[in-house]
């Protein structure tokens, strides 16, 4: 089975390091979604350190909530890895000040990586509820849970790979 990963175009593979922007004054509001590099494969060791850190960014009242639509800056956001492209996407959208978001949702990012900003036990502790709350709600079912052994099968993550996450 053939993932999509391996069909990205040479500029996934190797990013130039650059991008471009495109303000239209005759639009009220823009709109963002861009990817870098991420994990790829569903077993990797750093999937679900991801999930997480995704989550403690993305929140609600967390980080990017009080600095992005806080703010102003945009209505909604998404930070979220993709395994089978080996992707992390993010976006923002109903934007005001587009290239304003985009470099504080980047500093915030960074500030986290670096350790200049503290990430709180209670704040990785609900990351950690939410994102079991979402791989079990995949599971509710036994048509859910059959659909999601076939996907572990599509995957080869093999079986129990959301017991495992």
């Amino acid at each position: 089975l053939t993932h999509s990963r391996s069909l990205h175009s040479a500029a996934v593979g190797a990013p130039a390091g650059e991008a471009r922007m495109l303000i239209m004054s005759s639009i009220e509001s823009s709109f963002l979604s861009c990817a870098c590099r991420g994990i790829q494969g569903f077993n990797h060791p750093d999937t679900a350190p991801l999930l997480v850190a995704c989550e403690v960014l993305t929140a609600i009242e967390g980080p990017m909530w009080n600095e992005i639509r806080g703010l102003g800056l945009a209505y909604t956001f998404s930070l979220h890895g993709d395994s089978e492209e080996g992707l992390v996407y993010f976006s923002l959208s109903r934007s005001n000040s587009l290239a304003t978001a985009y470099k504080v949702a980047g500093a915030l990012v960074r500030a986290y990586a670096e350790g200049e900003v503290e990430v709180t036990w209670e704040m990785v502790e609900n990351a950690v509820a939410s994102v079991v709350s979402s791989v079990v709600s995949r599971e509710q079912t036994v048509s859910s849970c059959g659909l999601q052994s076939f996907m572990s099968s599509l995957r080869g993550s093999g079986p129990g790979h959301n017991a495992r996450l």
